[in-house]
């Protein structure tokens, strides 16, 4: 019985794991250059949504530049905007503002869309659930009242 023995030259036994590790240490030159990103801002206010439409929301978080998307709570009157957040019911703010409107847009991507400002509802008319989940979002509820 004749057996095959493969041997291996000693010059190529040393040189092939040099050439391995030179070959392995150039992949991390390969690499794309990252693209600094930025965040967005989307103002809105009580009455004022073009900017926080599903489709504006959607076209910054396909872009690869873009970090957070901020949904921020903007107001030009505080006068104004704190007297139409007084208006709303507890069925409008759970409803239209939570379940229409934010929750969606959050929803698309929670670990990159947040909320920025502060909701001045009537005192006590904000639904404890709804109050939590607009500040673990990042906007606040009745911050001027305390």
């Amino acid at each position: 019985m004749m057996t095959v023995k493969k041997t291996i030259p000693y010059k190529l036994r040393t040189g092939i794991p040099a050439l391995m590790l030179a070959g392995a240490t150039l992949f991390g030159g390969c690499n794309k250059e990252d693209i600094e990103k930025h965040d967005v801002d989307l103002p809105w206010s009580c009455g004022y949504y073009e900017q926080i439409t599903s489709a504006n929301v959607q076209r910054h978080l396909d872009d690869p530049s873009v970090g957070n998307v901020y949904l921020h709570l903007y107001q030009v009157d505080p006068d104004y905007a704190s007297k139409e957040w007084t208006k709303w019911t507890a069925e409008d703010i759970h409803h239209k503002l939570y379940g229409r409107t934010l929750a969606p847009l959050v929803g698309k991507d929670p670990n990159r869309v947040f909320g920025r400002g502060n909701f001045e509802f009537a005192r006590g008319v904000c639904p404890r659930a709804d109050s939590l989940w607009f500040t673990q979002h990042g906007w606040t509820v009745n911050q001027n009242q305390r």
